[in-house]
């Protein structure tokens, strides 16, 4: 399983365009998991990634991965997705598919509350969700799988808003270690429908076995955000980050693109 850290407008079909485009490079999806449930509404998310520095024919130069949720609930929201892997030297395959669940563990608030314009006072939790994903394969199935779980938290600092993953990674390969995973970011807004901030995402693998914080990856740049409002309860989300390695574990930049629809 790929660490997680854990809307289209006029310019996201040509940055897709840029990340397949791009120079041979291993990728992965990096995304913050939003603790929030809307009950009945569905969400449309296309996530990407490219990394900007080459690997070996045959590695991983673009990652994508396409997901639908449903909230049937006002704490309980289910997502099916799907990974797309795009190795140099080929096309676009399937590398898994995951199942995802969140599950609210605060009250929900209005959607005022979770907008990127907000202006909090003071620094308070604003929401907290237990999160989870099963990874199945499409080479190996369910034995060389992976399940993920850990809290997902919500934070308004003043005008800004601070989202925290934590997962713990169980490999059902034997012989495999689980592994720490998280991700952080921290927005504050820049307009009615801008946002601006920076996120941090990465791993420690063989958390519990004696593992140590430079063995995994580790990344963090900039990200802008945008929300718009396309009438009949629609909205679209996209996100767009830089993120740079920080270690030789890392890759030297990764190029992030997710677009989020709700409706």
């Amino acid at each position: 399983m790929k660490p997680r850290s854990i809307l289209f407008h006029v310019g996201a079909p040509a940055l897709l365009a840029f990340i397949y485009d791009a120079p041979p490079a291993a990728a992965q999806v990096f995304e913050l998991i939003h603790p929030e449930v809307e009950r009945g509404s569905f969400e449309l998310e296309i996530l990407s990634g490219a990394r900007l520095d080459s690997v070996p024919a045959g590695d991983e130069r673009g990652a994508l991965e396409l997901a639908l949720a449903y909230a049937p609930t006002q704490f309980w929201k289910t997502t099916i997705a799907v990974e797309l892997a795009d190795p140099q030297g080929g096309g676009l395959e399937v590398e898994a598919a995951e199942w995802e669940n969140l599950l609210l563990l605060t009250a929900p608030e209005h959607d005022d509350d979770h907008d990127h314009g907000a202006a909090a006072q003071g620094f308070r939790l604003t929401a907290a969700a237990l999160y989870s994903v099963l990874e199945i394969p499409a080479e190996g199935g369910i034995n060389d799988g992976a399940f993920a779980f850990g809290p997902a938290v919500e934070f308004a600092a003043g005008r800004a808003t601070v989202i925290g993953n934590l997962l713990a990674e169980i490999p059902f390969t034997d012989g495999d270690n689980a592994a720490l995973l998280y991700a952080l970011g921290l927005s504050v807004p820049a307009g009615e429908t801008f946002a601006l901030g920076i996120e941090a995402h990465g791993e420690i693998e063989d958390a519990f076995d004696g593992g140590e914080f430079g063995d995994g990856e580790h990344l963090l740049g900039p990200a802008i955000y945008a929300e718009y409002d396309i009438g009949r309860g629609r909205e679209i989300e996209p996100r767009l980050a830089l993120l740079a390695g920080l270690n030789d574990e890392s890759p030297d930049a990764v190029l992030s693109l997710n677009i989020e629809m709700g409706f």
